[in-house]
């Protein structure tokens, strides 16, 4: 207690500040840090609703053209062209679904649901409307399968889903 007595008023000065300070500095730090990981989160949900929108496109299209294949092997010809015009609906869908997982999906390894289901349609495109109705069906729904497993792996990892 001597020596606070004996120092010049504005080392004492000094002193209550920088004991005062050092409250207010670790606050400023646990705000930033928290703002930050806000920052972050916000980030991340925007990027999964911009990839999910894309998803939902295509996961709107997969059963519509199962279902014009379907109509177009049980013999009705109408549906032959509505199928091929969903068909490259999907394949739109497909390129857009490659960009936005380049951009926004790095780092969530969404990587290999896409190369699925890539691989999924280009297994029921080559077959065109052709073959047997059964086979029609399942590969399309393990289409759509594949799709909604991309779709929770991106809603979870962008924090979507908490």
């Amino acid at each position: 207690m001597l020596k606070f007595k004996s120092l010049k008023i504005w080392q004492k000065l000094a002193l209550v500040i920088t004991v005062m300070g050092i409250p207010f500095v670790t606050l400023a730090f646990l705000l930033f840090s928290a703002a930050a990981t806000q920052i972050t989160t916000a980030k991340d949900e925007l990027s999964g609703t911009e990839y999910l929108k894309v998803t939902r496109d295509l996961l709107e299209h997969v059963p519509r053209h199962s279902a014009a294949t379907a109509a177009a092997l049980a013999g009705d010809l109408a549906f032959r062209s509505q199928a091929q015009t969903i068909a490259s609906s999907i394949d739109s869908d497909l390129s857009r679904l490659e960009e936005v997982n380049r951009t926004r999906g790095a780092n969530w390894g969404t990587e290999a649901k896409v190369n699925t289901i890539k691989s999924d349609w280009a297994t029921i495109r080559s077959r065109g409307v052709g073959g047997d109705p059964r086979t029609n069906d399942a590969q399309h729904v393990a289409l759509m399968s594949h799709v909604l497993d991309l779709i929770r792996e991106v809603a979870d990892k962008s924090q979507l889903i908490l």
